[in-house]
This record gives structure tokens, C-alpha cells and sequence, in this order.
């Protein structure tokens, strides 16, 4: 298929998402990867569709593989990924994704750094979480928004003391 016509079906696949016809948008999809097996957008698209719509998060995981590695630099796939790691607690996954992400120009290290921790915090590994916020409120250029993450540190940091604290006082 020539790249012209490739460029034509996205482009349908964008309205019908956008007219929230997704059947036909996930056809589409199927049909460009079918034709274009490396279409990194197409796989991040057809991920988001089998996450969100199907609720499929083993099927959306490996599109969104394939759309990092056709698509290295796009960083919505990067964003969406981690956000469903996150979701599904796969957070030694998200780990690894982060590492990963960090490094793609352009992407929101500070939104990248709390998803971590916040995931971290969630499966109560409350030290990990902590310099995770920590290393959000660095990456922010907000003052507000640096305050809030440390507060955020504060809170967790807290989480990490307490139970050391609860065991000297009672020996």
C-alpha cells in the first residue's frame, strides 16, 4: 500500500475517533496494520482502543510495545503506557518504561516522575515513592506545583519514618 493511501485511512481513523465511531475506527486500524505491520501510531491507536473501549489490557500492552519501538520518539505512547501500568499495578513494568521514557524529548518528566510515585506509593513501596516525588517537584518549572509534589514527598517520606519509629519505641 502506498504511503499516501496509509496517510488517507489514519486520517479516517482520527474523524471516526474523534465522531466516536470507534467499530469503524478499530476496522480501520486493523486494516493499516495488516497492510503496515511498523505503523507505530496505528499500534498506539489500536492500544488505546483495545484499553479503553475492550478493556483488554494484555492486548493493548503489546500494541503499545509495538508503537515504542516503530515509533520511539512519539510521546503520547509513552504517557498512555505508563498511565496503564500504572492502572493495572504493574508498577516494576512502569519502572522499566520509565527509564526508558525519561530520556524521549519532549515528554512531561515531572508528570512521568508522579505517575511512578504514585503507583509506587499504591503498592506501598513508600521510600521509592518519596524520592519519586521528589524527583517530579525537581522536573516541574511551577512553584506551586513544586510545592504540592513536595508536600506530596512530605506525606510519603512520613509513611516511611513512622514504622521505625514505632518499632524503637517499643523495644
Amino acid at each position: 500500500m502506498e504511503r499516501m493511501d496509509l496517510d488517507i485511512l489514519m486520517i479516517r481513523v482520527r474523524m471516526h475517533l474523534a465522531h466516536h465511531r470507534f467499530v469503524k475506527a478499530r476496522g480501520l486500524l486493523e486494516h493499516v496494520l495488516e497492510m503496515e505491520p511498523g505503523h507505530g501510531i496505528a499500534h498506539g491507536m489500536m492500544a488505546w482502543v483495545c484499553w479503553q473501549l475492550l478493556d483488554d489490557a494484555e492486548r493493548a500492552t503489546v500494541h503499545y510495545r509495538a508503537a515504542i519501538h516503530f515509533a520511539p520518539t512519539h510521546v503520547p505512547h509513552y504517557m498512555a503506557f505508563a498511565q496503564l501500568l500504572a492502572d493495572t499495578g504493574r508498577v516494576d513494568d512502569l519502572r522499566t518504561l520509565h527509564g526508558t521514557a525519561i530520556s524521549v524529548a519532549g515528554i512531561d518528566k515531572a508528570a512521568l516522575h508522579e505517575l511512578l510515585a504514585t503507583a509506587l506509593e499504591r503498592a506501598e513501596r513508600f521510600a521509592e515513592a518519596a524520592d519519586a516525588f521528589r524527583d517530579a517537584a525537581r522536573a516541574t518549572h511551577e512553584v506551586s506545583e513544586t510545592q504540592r509534589l513536595m508536600r506530596q514527598h512530605a506525606r510519603v517520606r512520613a509513611r516511611v519514618r513512622h514504622p521505625l519509629w514505632k518499632r524503637l519505641l517499643q523495644a
